[in-house]
């Protein structure tokens, strides 16, 4: 740690519970295939719902709709089919043209998730900041109901020296760009950040940007760890 001056923390799925753990409890209950939902959101890419719900170019009432007949489309369940295929994963033999998912109920598994705390990592976060090093944030969020941040961050604000949102300043992991914006402001050198993500495309941008990374892993049982994340 000699040489680290800053410490990023991403917040959903290390500091506070996961929006993906939300989306599988989702697809569970509802008979929905698990990884349906997150292949469609990786399918859309910059265009889809989700990614601009993150980049705050979508309100959250018109992300629900939109977001909904995205996932209803038949070609999501091509896709998924695709995926399964290259990760020779079996293929369900009753999977259905389409699927008419509830983004509604879904939203709110997601965000029930998203504000649960990491107590023990919050412990970690007055640690860090008692021994002189600069913590900040870094999430992909969205605003609610037009707020300029979200309730997942605003109790948050005493961990943090200072929260970067991806809907705030429109820019989201894992863009070169957002980690740029964040080094300013940090005001070091990329090489003096440590970086912590559950999410292995946000870590691999981060340290191809020069900073260092450790993967948190949150295991379906209540225990977790940290990974050293290899670039």
């Amino acid at each position: 740690m000699s040489c680290i001056l800053a410490c990023v923390f991403d917040l959903g799925g290390v500091v506070l519970g996961s929006p993906l753990e939300g989306i599988r409890e989702y697809e569970i209950a509802n008979g929905i295939p698990e990884g349906f939902v997150n292949v469609a959101i990786v399918s859309h890419g910059k265009q889809g719902a989700f990614q601009k719900l993150e980049r705050g170019e979508l309100p959250v009432d018109v992300f629900i709709q939109q977001f909904r007949k995205e996932l209803a489309d038949p070609i999501q369940v091509t896709r998924f089919r695709q995926y399964l295929k290259k990760k020779n994963r079996l293929i369900p033999s009753n999977l259905p043209e389409s699927f008419d998912i509830d983004t509604a109920d879904l939203y709110a598994r997601m965000m029930s998730k998203a504000r649960t705390i990491n107590t023990d990592m919050c412990h970690v976060l007055f640690c860090l900041r008692g021994m002189g090093i600069k913590v900040f944030a870094l999430t992909n969020n969205w605003k609610e109901s037009g707020n300029s941040d979200s309730s997942s961050t605003r109790f948050l604000t005493p961990y943090f020296d200072e929260i970067i949102e991806s809907a705030v300043i429109g820019i989201r992991k894992p863009s070169r760009d957002i980690y740029a914006y964040t080094t300013t402001r940090l005001g070091v050198e990329p090489d003096q950040v440590l970086f912590l993500d559950d999410i292995g495309i946000n870590l691999k941008a981060a340290g191809e940007f020069g900073w260092h990374t450790i993967r948190y892993v949150t295991t379906r049982s209540k225990y977790s760890h940290f990974e050293k994340q290899k670039s």
